[in-house]
């Protein structure tokens, strides 16, 4: 595991010399060193990760999903999740982030969502206009650009452009991590976490412009293929109050 540590080391002390630009982050599978990690993740296995099997109490808890913080910098943040069957991790994005995801085990239904305005694909918004969208529940558009389901091993590289938002339902007790190139920030509206509901289309002639951020029905007419809408969530940057989390301490190896 020390390898892929020391390979997300790497990329983000990259990005963070080009002021984790949005460019360097669009295009970081280009980077070997991108490429060498993908590699690395597919070899993680149970015993790297602390984990007795599929069922383990330690990670698999009555309710909700464990969260474990594996390692976290300034610049990147390493973290794995355990979900129990039936479970769903909400619909939520990755602001100006690259997200390295690898399915430990187990299979989960994963659908993921790119914003179509740039503005909000890029979050080039200020913490007020966060604050706004949120608690006046905004609408804006956006495109399902993946909607399968991944079993072990299966892995995926998330951009700031493609595959951002994304939820998951485990239809089996499942284990993915995620290297987060860079992490989220408490402080900048450029890499908070929003959560999202996604509004059935049919709904559409029921809206009015000033439930929209942005100018979807201005572009009604000539809507992209697998066209979606989504809802900011009030207080957004928070999960929905059903959203169990439950933290635990990891118990792995980094070697």
């Amino acid at each position: 595991m020390r390898k892929s540590l020391t390979l997300a080391a790497k990329l983000s002390s990259m990005s963070k010399s080009q002021g984790h630009c949005q460019s360097f982050l669009r295009n970081i599978e280009k980077e070997p060193a991108s490429q060498m990690l993908v590699e690395e993740l597919k070899q993680l296995d149970l015993r790297n990760l602390g984990i007795l099997n599929v069922l383990d109490p330690y990670y698999f808890k009555k309710e909700g999903i464990t969260k474990v913080e594996i390692e976290r910098t300034e610049d990147y943040r390493v973290v794995m999740f355990c979900l129990p069957k039936g479970t769903k991790m909400y619909l939520h994005d990755h602001p100006n982030m690259a997200i390295y995801f690898q399915q430990i085990f187990g299979t989960m239904k994963i659908r993921c969502l790119d914003k179509i305005n740039e503005k909000f694909q890029y979050n080039e918004i200020s913490n007020d206009e966060l604050l706004e969208l949120t608690s006046s529940s905004k609408i804006i558009s956006a495109k399902v650009s993946f909607n399968q389901v991944m079993k072990a091993r299966a892995s995926q590289v998330i951009l700031p452009n493609r595959y951002n938002c994304h939820e998951m339902i485990a239809l089996e007790n499942s284990c993915f991590i995620d290297y987060q190139i860079p992490g989220y920030s408490a402080i900048s509206a450029s890499r908070k976490i929003s959560y999202f509901e996604e509004i059935k289309l049919q709904n559409l002639p029921n809206l009015s412009k000033a439930d929209f951020a942005d100018n979807t029905l201005d572009c009604s007419n000539s809507v992209p293929e697998n066209f979606t809408l989504l809802k900011y969530e009030g207080n957004s940057t928070q999960p929905p109050n059903d959203f169990i989390i439950n933290e635990a301490l990891f118990r792995g190896v980094y070697q």
